[in-house]
């Protein structure tokens, strides 16, 4: 989870070097063990699917139009390189992020995107995370959406992560509502699925009702109320490794097919 001071992101927009193939993107081999479905694994049955940015949505990315990050507003390349995958639930591309074992806690690799206020926000994406074995201990976050802090308060947001707590990789701690200050903090937790192959996410924000809700698969998982109260206001998305925490070994993260609706 999010610890300490804010990290200082370096930014790359366009084509910088730093997107090598990823078409093999995955947990390093060896001794490693880890996930049986690599990151370059088949897909699900939603493979050649129809891609949602053939419907119109306030915002749309299936990878598979221009460069990558030519919709998005920053490229952030700390924890390791992003690229275009051929691994993707709506061929022929998603984002691939892989996550070196050289990353340091607080680090991120993702696209980001800003929007203004808007009273509800619903997200939907595609999304798999494989890891090692021998990753006791370490967090990947693969989507995050910040929103503007309650007064007092230096963050908020809903982030979804995998999450390591023994030595056999299994469950994550799927989401965690945070609101966080210099001397205070709220933090929401659930125990809920496994994203070691593709799963279907969908988050949604209400700042009428004050909650932010979660669904995986088209099943609902949790409610989370935002206490203290969240004001409307500009907000962020970010997919990929949005933030990691104690990477011992490489992970790897697909994302694909991300929408956003805006009331």
């Amino acid at each position: 989870m999010r610890w300490g001071p804010a990290v200082t992101f370096f930014v790359c927009l366009g084509a910088c070097g730093l997107f090598p193939d990823v078409s093999s993107l995955g947990p390093s081999s060896g001794t490693d063990g880890g996930d049986a479905a690599a990151v370059d694994a088949p897909p699900t049955a939603n493979e050649g699917g129809a891609s949602p940015c053939a419907t119109t949505h306030d915002f749309c990315d299936d990878f598979d139009h221009g460069p990558l990050g030519a919709t998005w507003d920053q490229i952030v390349s700390q924890a390791g390189p992003l690229a275009l995958s051929s691994t993707a639930v709506t061929p022929p591309s998603a984002l691939g992020v892989t996550v070196l074992d050289s990353a340091q806690t607080a680090q991120a690799s993702m696209l980001e995107k800003q929007f203004p206020s808007s009273k509800h926000v619903h997200v939907e994406l595609d999304a798999q995370v494989t890891s090692p074995s021998n990753a006791f201990g370490t967090e990947v976050d693969f989507v995050t959406l910040e929103v503007t802090p309650p007064a007092g308060y230096d963050e908020a947001g809903l982030s979804l992560f995998r999450r390591h707590d023994s030595s056999t990789p299994g469950p994550s701690v799927l989401q965690y509502f945070y609101i966080q200050g210099s001397n205070v903090q709220t933090i929401d937790e659930d125990v809920a699925e496994d994203f070691s192959s593709w799963r279907h996410v969908a988050l949604d924000a209400d700042f009428d009702a004050q909650t932010f809700a979660v669904a995986i698969d088209g099943t609902p998982v949790t409610q989370l109320d935002m206490s203290p109260t969240v004001p409307m206001g500009a907000f962020t998305l970010q997919v990929g490794a949005t933030w990691v925490d104690d990477v011992q070994a490489t992970w790897g993260v697909l994302v694909d097919d991300v929408t956003l609706d805006r009331q």
